[in-house]
C-alpha cells in the first residue's frame, strides 16, 4: 500500500470487556488492574517495548504511522476490563463519555478506530458497543470512517454494524492475531482516506455453541474458515465470523457473519449468507467432550506412575477467568490432593488473602493454607491443607508465548505453595492462566511436571503448546461460573428459539440475497 501524503488526524481508543451476567459486577479496579490509560499516557504505553494496552491497538497505531508518517494520532482512552461481570452502569457511562468527549474536542477528524470486545454489558445497558458507536457516529457525522476490531467471541448486533464502515474480528482461537487485525484495520482506514467506500453484509444466526468447540484449528470451525477464505476475493475486503460469547446471556447472543466489501453491497450480503449457511450446516458438530474429575485424577496418576507416557494438562474450563469466572474454585485441587496426585502444578488460583499471608510468612514457612476463606459463592468451594511457601513473587511479568506474548502482565503479589505433591500458584489479580511464564517466574520447571491444571478455557493451548499437544489436553467438567454444558445455567435474555438449547430452532431465511 502506498503512503498517505496528508497529515491525517485519526482518533484511537479501546473499551474491552467480556461480561458474564453471573459474575460479580465490574468496577474501576477491574479495568485499572489490566491497564487504564488516558490521553498521552495511552500513546506513551503504546511506545513501550512491552505495552499493557491491547495488541490490536498497538498494531493499528504502528501500522498507521508507517502508512501516514505525518499523521496526528488523537489518543482517547484504553480501558480493558478483561472478562468480568456486568459493568457498573455509572462506570460504563463514564468511560463512554470519556471517549465521546475527547472525540468532540478533537474535531474535525479524518477517521476513528476503536478496539472493542463485542460482548460487554452494563448493569442496565445490554449493548454498550452499539450505544458507544451510535454516539460516536452522531459526533463525527456520516462521512468520517469509523472502523472497529472485535474479539472472535463477540456477540454482534445489527445496531453495531449499522454504525461502522468496517468490522474486523480476530480469526484465531486461541487468540494470537490481535496485532495483525489492528494492522488490517489501519490498512482499511488508509484505503478509505484515499476514497474507497465500504459496504457491509451481516447475517445473525440462532446458534450458540460451547466455547471449547470453537477452536479455529479444530473441526468444525476450521472448515468454515477455510470456506470463507475461498470466497475472499475482490471486491471482498474482510470476512469476520464471530462465534459469540456463550455465557453472555444477551439479546444479541448468537453467532454472526459480517462481510465488508469495496462498494459492492450485493456481494457483501451474498458472501455473508454463504458463510452463515456453511456455519448453520455444521451446527450439530459443536459437540462437547468433557473429562470428569474422577477421570482427570486417574489420568494424572497414570502420567506420574508411567514416565514413558506423555505429561497431561487439564483445563479447568468451568472456572475460566477469561470467561468471567472467579478463578478460585478448588474442586480439582481438592480431588487431586485427596487421591495423592504427585508431580502436579496448578494455577493461577485467585486468592489475594492467601497470597498476602504467604508473603507475610516468607519463603520456607509452613502453615495451614485456607483457600477461599471469605468467599460466599458455593461454586468456589472451601479447601485447607498444610502448605509450604516455596517461592514469592511480585507478580509482574512479560508474556512470552500465545495471546499474551510481549505484553506486560500484573498478577499482583504471587506465591507458589507446595501441598504434598502439588505445587499451587496463587495470584492476587484475577487473570486467565494463558502463558507458561506464570509458572516459570516462580521456579516451576514445566518439563518436569507430569500433570498441569490451568484456570483457562482455550488460550493456554497456544501458550503451553511446547509442553502439551492436543492429545495431552483435557477439558474437565467441574463446577464453576463458566460451566461448559449449555444446560448448566438458565438463559433468560437470549433470542428464542436458539439452537441447540431449543432443538426445534430454525434459521428463518427463505432465500439467499
Amino acid at each position: 500500500m502506498r503512503f498517505l501524503d496528508g497529515d491525517y488526524k485519526v482518533a484511537v481508543g479501546c473499551l474491552l470487556a467480556e461480561c458474564n451476567p453471573r459474575a460479580p459486577k465490574a468496577t474501576k479496579q477491574d479495568f485499572s488492574s489490566n491497564g487504564y490509560f488516558v490521553d498521552e499516557a495511552l500513546l506513551s504505553d503504546l511506545q513501550q517495548s512491552h505495552p499493557s494496552s491491547p495488541k490490536e491497538l498497538k498494531g493499528f497505531v504502528d501500522r498507521f504511522i508507517e502508512l501516514a508518517p505525518n499523521c496526528q494520532l488523537v489518543p482517547l482512552i484504553s480501558a480493558d476490563g478483561g472478562a468480568t461481570g456486568p459493568i457498573e452502569q455509572s462506570l460504563l457511562d463514564e468511560m463512554t463519555a470519556a471517549i465521546c468527549n475527547r472525540i468532540s474536542d478533537a474535531l474535525p477528524l479524518d477517521a476513528v478506530y476503536l478496539a472493542l470486545h463485542g460482548s460487554s454489558k452494563g448493569t442496565k445497558d445490554e449493548d454498550p458497543e452499539a450505544t458507544l458507536l451510535r454516539q460516536v457516529r452522531r459526533i463525527i457525522g456520516p462521512d468520517v470512517p469509523l472502523v472497529i476490531t472485535l474479539d472472535l467471541h463477540a456477540n454482534v448486533s445489527e445496531e453495531m454494524v449499522e454504525q461502522v464502515d468496517a468490522l474486523i474480528s480476530y480469526r484465531t482461537n486461541p487468540h494470537i492475531d490481535m496485532t495483525e487485525r489492528g494492522m488490517e484495520a489501519a490498512d482499511l482506514v488508509a484505503s478509505m482516506l484515499k476514497g474507497m467506500c465500504t459496504k457491509i453484509g451481516f447475517v445473525k444466526l440462532p446458534l450458540i455453541a460451547p466455547s471449547p468447540t470453537q477452536l479455529t484449528d479444530n473441526h468444525p470451525i476450521c472448515e468454515v474458515l477455510d470456506y470463507a477464505r475461498s470466497l475472499w476475493t475482490p471486491p471482498i475486503l474482510n470476512i469476520s465470523l464471530t462465534t459469540g460469547y456463550t455465557h453472555g446471556d444477551s439479546p444479541k447472543s448468537g453467532m454472526a457473519v459480517t462481510v465488508t466489501a469495496d462498494r459492492d453491497e450485493a456481494s457483501a450480503k451474498r458472501v455473508a449468507f454463504a458463510v452463515a449457511s456453511k456455519l448453520w450446516a455444521e451446527r450439530d458438530e459443536f459437540v462437547m467432550r468433557l473429562t470428569s474429575i474422577a477421570d482427570a485424577v486417574s489420568l494424572a496418576r497414570k502420567a506420574d506412575f508411567d514416565r514413558e507416557k506423555p505429561a497431561v494438562v487439564f483445563a479447568d474450563t468451568s472456572d475460566n477467568p477469561g470467561g468471567g469466572a472467579r478463578g478460585n474454585t478448588v474442586w480439582l485441587l481438592s480431588a487431586f490432593h485427596m487421591e495423592g496426585v504427585k508431580n502436579c502444578a496448578l494455577g493461577g488460583l485467585y486468592d489475594p488473602l492467601l497470597a498476602a499471608e504467604a508473603h507475610e510468612l516468607g519463603e520456607g514457612a509452613t502453615f495451614l493454607a485456607r483457600f477461599n476463606r471469605d468467599e460466599e459463592d458455593p461454586l468456589s468451594g472451601i479447601f485447607e491443607a498444610q502448605a509450604t511457601v516455596e517461592r514469592l513473587h511480585g507478580g509482574r511479568c512479560v508474556g512470552r508465548k500465545g495471546i499474551a506474548a510481549g505484553q506486560s502482565i500484573d498478577l499482583g503479589p504471587t506465591c507458589l505453595l507446595r501441598i504434598d505433591g502439588i505445587q499451587v500458584l496463587v495470584i492476587s489479580q484475577r487473570q486467565q492462566c494463558v502463558d507458561p511464564i506464570f509458572f516459570e517466574m516462580v521456579g516451576v520447571d514445566l518439563t518436569q511436571v507430569r500433570s498441569l491444571v490451568v484456570k483457562s478455557r482455550g488460550h493456554f493451548r497456544a501458550g503451553f503448546s511446547e509442553f502439551f499437544g492436543p492429545a495431552q489436553t483435557f477439558d474437565v467438567d467441574a463446577p464453576g461460573l463458566t460451566a461448559r454444558r449449555l444446560n448448566a445455567f438458565p438463559f433468560n435474555k437470549i433470542p428464542r428459539p436458539m439452537y441447540p438449547i431449543d432443538a426445534h430452532a430454525t434459521w428463518p431465511v427463505p432465500n439467499p440475497p
